[in-house]
């Protein structure tokens, strides 16, 4: 079961790919990394997941391909690898300039606190059909972009998902 919510959790999070804004300007650097505390409501589940910018093949038949690792830290502190993924549209997460990026998207610009620190982010949120709404929260100058995820589902009040970012470096 754990691992079907962390799929749907990674899923949910490629998916917001697409509603990003066109410009970066924060480029995308291998290394990059992110580290997510995870907290799913109705099954009591707590954990960390890792993302990490592993690979860069500049444009590849016009297009630039990143791979990035998605792994879970267990609780001795070792990685147990649950996947890597080409993200062709990975510039997206990638911004400096909130205010635009944040008109692009349809959001609304508001302080969220998350262990990682206080960030001015941008807050989006979308239905995912058929039962899940996703509130994403992305800051600029953090690699892929996002601070804090909330997914619910909107047959069902007492699911909840929270994604929020512990910590993050910024790759080489």
């Amino acid at each position: 079961m754990t691992k079907i919510i962390v799929s749907i959790l990674t899923v949910l999070t490629l998916l917001s790919v697409t509603a990003v804004a066109d410009t970066p300007l924060f480029a995308p650097k291998v290394g990059d990394l992110a580290v997510y505390d995870i907290q799913v409501s109705d099954l009591n589940l707590k954990g960390q997941r890792m993302v990490r910018l592993e690979h860069i093949d500049h444009r590849q038949a016009g297009v630039t391909i990143y791979m990035a690792g998605f792994y879970t830290i267990k609780s001795d502190g070792s990685l147990r690898p649950l996947g890597r993924d080409s993200i062709f549209q990975l510039e997206k997460l990638y911004f400096t300039e909130l205010a635009s990026a944040c008109a692009e998207m349809n959001g609304a610009i508001e302080n969220v606190t998350v262990p990682a620190g206080i960030f001015a982010a941008c807050k989006v949120s979308k239905p995912v059909p058929p039962t899940y709404v996703v509130t994403q929260f992305y800051a600029a100058n953090i690699p892929f972009g996002l601070v804090k995820e909330i997914v619910t589902k909107t047959s069902d009040a007492s699911y909840s998902s929270t994604q929020e970012l512990n910590r993050f470096e910024v790759g080489k």
